[in-house]
């Protein structure tokens, strides 16, 4: 049976810091964080709609 999803809730939050970071301060990569970014997005994805099913199961 096919899921439809009709709504989808993205949140996030963004902060900027006013301070460089020092050169001798390793950062992690570019890569690394879209990584995360992105696992963290798909787990809230998969959080939501796991949510909806249970809500449309006790219907």
């Amino acid at each position: 049976m096919p899921v439809e999803i009709r709504s989808l809730i993205i949140k996030a939050t963004i902060t900027e810091s006013n301070e460089a970071d020092p050169p001798d301060t390793p950062s992690a990569k570019p890569e690394d964080r879209e990584v995360e970014d992105k696992e963290i997005i798909i787990a809230n994805c998969v959080d939501q709609i796991m949510e909806m099913l249970k809500q449309k199961i006790e219907r």
